[in-house]
């Protein structure tokens, strides 16, 4: 399996944020998420494994290499880039997944990209802290305003759903305190929801 190449990458024609350009997407292949790494699994639906190391940790070199080699194909004097996507099929802010040195370079090299807008990260709830986070938006801030956003996956209001049938392992509750703490530090939130989760019927969705 070769680390310094990502799982995948792709130019998505776009609207970002009112503005019509390009979403660069890259896949860093990483050891995937560690909630759903756990005995007992993770979320009821995740097909990500497969674009992960499975649980092999990769050095913050390689994860690096990984973005410099998926950004070496873009045109940028023609791609019009307005917004980055950095996935890792897990969570970007768990250390085991992506150590703190690597977000910090990854975060650099964004930082560098000039027509980039907005940088897009995801996370479940738990690893949404200020020491995480710190100094990821300040890097982009200090690079002409650029803004950091970061996706979680609610799915549903409903804690019966989204922990009893999909299995997410986190409450409402626990949504709502992370994005306070995204509010605190002036980062965007992107919620990702089902409208009709594949385990349940179209009249009970």
């Amino acid at each position: 399996m070769v680390l310094t190449e990502a799982a995948d990458s792709a130019l998505v024609p776009s609207s970002v944020r009112g503005e019509p350009g390009n979403r660069f997407v890259i896949i860093l292949r990483g050891p995937g998420c560690v909630y759903d790494r756990r005995p007992s699994g993770g979320c009821s639906y995740c097909s990500f494994r497969s674009l992960t190391t499975g649980g092999i940790r990769v050095s913050t070199g390689d994860l690096v290499q990984q973005v410099e080699s998926a950004a070496a194909r873009l045109d940028w004097a023609h791609d019009r880039v307005l917004q980055v996507e950095i996935f890792n099929s897990g969570n970007f802010l768990n250390e085991f997944e992506v150590s703190r040195l690597a977000r910090k370079a990854i975060f650099e090299k964004i930082a560098q990209w000039k027509t980039v807008r907005v940088a897009l990260i995801e996370s479940r709830p738990e690893y949404i802290t200020a020491s995480n986070l710190v100094p990821l938006p300040q890097t982009l801030a200090q690079a002409g305003g650029k803004r950091l956003e970061v996706g979680i996956g609610l799915e549903s209001v409903s804690d019966h759903i989204r922990e009893g049938v999909l299995r997410k392992g986190f409450s409402r509750a626990e949504f709502e305190r992370s994005v306070s703490g995204l509010a605190a530090l002036d980062i965007d939130l992107l919620a990702y929801v089902m409208l009709k989760p594949t385990v349940m019927g179209d009249e009970e969705a």
